[in-house]
């Protein structure tokens, strides 16, 4: 008998796309809806809103400016900021992933299908590439028109071909690789729900695996260091969730950035793509067509798979317990959770609620390996709070900073590593040190030191550490800190790029004095900015730590308002001290200012308050005693706001059992005052202390832990 139906490619694939038109449909309406509609809104409120300020209705409003916004709001719509089209993208990968095989969940149609004279391999390319056809010509066919839209409607500036390029290559790998674990889900099952049950955990089980991974460390090991770096390679493990952190080839934001690259990832998820590909054509030659039907196409996977997911859901479950009722609870979520996994895994491998009781030696593995698992880690067998690389093995170091280590110095990795050191010495019994100096007064204190190692072989190491405050520890912090290399990589006065990410930004300047009342002055001319930054970093190399800051300064760029007025958009912080004498002298010759230190016309009264319990305050509002706790003190506020420079604080003397604010005469604002080393009005604070500490009840005065006895009700 002669058929009636040729089996070449082309007829194929007509075939194909004929029989699921609907999802041609879908694709289509999805990117209208997704992509031309909200381009077109955002069009055509522009467009109302330039009417409106041509007729004069709103004002002042910049007309040059509100359409520049509004290209770069079109654009990044066309591009790869649109989290609806990538929504969009996601839906539709699934959809076709798992509607391009869905016929093996049939029996009928896998008897019809495996009938035909046509080889498996060509069968699975013909469907894989059928579901790319669904929708990759429709979404070029819908850019293209919303793009001719956009030259129609007069925004063909925000049109940029490079940047829609590489949105286009973005879309497209992140639509790939979950349409490949799309297609991966639903052969290896034999049942749709079941297969979008599995695709879920293939698309979001990664990132709770690296989830899990932080919270089981901060759990665990008391040396544990968080660091963003964390999380987003955690975010990374899903390409599903990562595509929302991608504006095209490039990430969304810095903080994104870090380690690999926007495009090696990119490269990552296509490598990932072709190896689900291939591995979904192996199992698609060799699964059996009776399989249809069943929860698992593939009998040998059914433990494995029990196992792998039951002892993460056990780990999350225990998790969650501990969050909500503390960390007793760790240990009966643990159970519970692993338990009601193997319960429910059981159930959707049998589709029958008496699997419950199947499989006990399974659950008892299980719960054995679980339990076990976090008594190890209990136990710190894998020595993670004692690890300390080898001095020869460092390659980078950093000190508490949240960025990929760049200190590379011998000095400072030395440096560095010693505090490590001194941190390891004590990570065994520093809980109990801690508890033992609780609430005594000449007792040790302690410091919180976060250390980052980047090995020769690249990979990068955290550690937090708790070390007894010593001059060893201070003087080791101090050399990093005060060290030309530290500033120059950390230091925002460096960091700081006066062109920008563009290259064509406008730098500016703003002075800040220390009252605290705004802006005194701004450097708006390019020559002047750069000279500034130029004489700053070079005296900054030379000054010590101990250089008492007498202006603060906001590096950023020039930008406007819609109403055409200009503001600084922040960008850095850097101080001036009074050592800087050059670059004092450039500020004063460009604009006029110079600093101007509290006086008593700036100040109402000032405020002496306990640093402990004590519920004590004294005021100062004599005018000589005033002036007096003014001669050399600093506003600190000023100078902590958006800075990174850690050598502030060397500068004073260090607070000990008193606070200092001055309230200003002009509305409610209050200065925090802290005084340069040896300039402290000692013997001022102690006199007044002592009056303000007479005047009070001496119950107030007991200190946390002392409560006083109630008095005797008169009944």
């Amino acid at each position: 008998m002669t058929s009636k139906h040729s089996f070449s490619e082309g007829a194929l694939l007509c075939d194909g796309l004929r029989r699921n038109l609907w999802c041609v449909v879908l694709s289509t309406l999805g990117f209208l809806m997704t992509l031309t509609l909200p381009v077109l809104m955002l069009m055509q409120r522009a467009l109302e809103r330039q009417k409106q300020i041509a007729e004069g209705l709103l004002g002042t409003a910049d007309a040059a400016i509100y359409w520049q916004n509004a290209l770069d709001d079109v654009g990044r719509m066309i591009g790869g900021y649109n989290p609806l089209l990538k929504l969009m993208f996601l839906v539709l990968a699934v959809v076709c992933g798992v509607a391009a095989y869905s016929y093996l969940h049939s029996r009928q149609r896998v008897d019809f299908y495996h009938a035909l004279p046509i080889s498996r391999t060509r069968q699975f390319f013909n469907r894989f590439v059928i579901g790319i056809l669904y929708v990759v010509p429709v979404y070029l066919i819908v850019l293209a028109l919303t793009l001719g839209c956009t030259s129609a409607m007069g925004f063909g500036e925000a049109i940029r071909w490079s940047y829609i390029g590489s949105t286009i290559v973005s879309m497209l790998v992140i639509f790939i690789v979950v349409y490949a674990l799309s297609a991966l889900s639903a052969i290896l099952c034999g049942n749709t729900i079941i297969s979008l049950l599995l695709l879920i955990w293939f698309l979001f089980g990664p990132a709770v695996i690296g989830a899990l991974k932080i919270n089981l460390c901060r759990m665990f090991f008391g040396t544990y260091a968080y660091s963003v770096m964390d999380s987003t390679m955690a975010l990374r493990l899903s390409p599903a969730l990562q595509s929302f952190a991608f504006d095209g080839l490039q990430y969304s934001s810095a903080s994104d950035a870090a380690g690999l690259s926007a495009g090696a990832l990119h490269g990552v998820y296509l490598l990932v793509a072709v190896l689900a590909t291939l591995l979904c054509l192996f199992l698609y030659r060799i699964r059996k067509s009776e399989r249809s039907g069943l929860a698992l196409a593939f009998e040998p996977l059914k433990t494995p798979l029990k196992i792998v997911m039951c002892l993460i859901m056990g780990l999350a479950a225990g998790l969650v317990f501990q969050a909500i009722s503390g960390g007793f609870w760790f240990w009966p979520g643990l159970i519970i959770g692993a338990v009601l996994f193997h319960f429910l895994i059981e159930i959707i491998y049998a589709f029958d609620f008496h699997a419950i009781f199947k499989k006990p030696i399974h659950l008892a593995v299980i719960l054995l390996v679980l339990v076990g698992f976090c008594l190890l880690l209990r136990a710190d067998v894998i020595g993670y709070d004692h690890y300390l690389p080898a001095e020869d093995k460092i390659a980078a170091v950093d000190l508490n900073a949240g960025t990929p280590p760049a200190l590379k110095t011998a000095e400072n990795i030395s440096a560095v590593r010693r505090i490590a050191e001194m941190g390891v010495e004590v990570v065994d019994t520093v809980e109990e040190m801690k508890k033992a100096a609780y609430g005594e007064d000449d007792g040790p204190r302690f410091d919180y030191v976060t250390i980052s190692y980047q090995l020769t072989n690249g990979h990068i190491v955290n550690r937090a550490y708790t070390i007894p405050l010593t001059e060893e520890l201070t003087a080791l912090q101090r050399q990093v800190t005060s060290s030309a290399e530290y500033k120059q990589c950390k230091w925002e006065l460096f960091t700081y790029d006066p062109a920008g990410a563009t290259g064509k930004e406008q730098a500016a300047i703003e002075v800040i004095n220390e009252q605290g009342t705004g802006t005194q002055g701004v450097i708006f001319e390019a020559e002047q900015v750069q000279q500034v930054l130029d004489t700053l970093r070079e005296e900054v190399l030379s000054r010590t730590d101990t250089s008492v800051p007498t202006l603060c300064l906001n590096l950023g760029y020039q930008e406007k308002w819609e109403d055409g007025r200009s503001y600084v958009e922040h960008a850095g912080c850097a101080t001036v001290t009074r050592a800087d004498t050059k670059t004092l002298a450039l500020i004063e010759k460009f604009t006029g200012i110079t600093p101007q230190p509290l006086t008593v016309d700036d100040v109402r009264l000032i405020e002496i308050s306990p640093l402990t319990e004590e519920t004590w305050q004294a005021d100062v509002t004599d005018p000589t005693d005033v002036a007096q706790m003014l001669k050399d003190a600093v506003n600190i506020e000023i100078f902590r706001m958006w800075n990174s420079d850690d050598s502030i604080e060397t500068a004073f003397d260090k607070v000990t059992d008193v606070r200092v604010v001055a309230v200003s005469k002009r509305g409610n604002n209050y200065f925090v005052l802290r005084y340069p080393l040896g300039k402290t009005p000692t013997a001022l604070i102690e006199a007044y202390s002592a009056t303000a500490k007479a005047a009070q009840p001496e119950d107030n005065l007991r200190m946390d832990g002392e409560i006083a006895a109630e008095p005797a009700l008169p009944w």
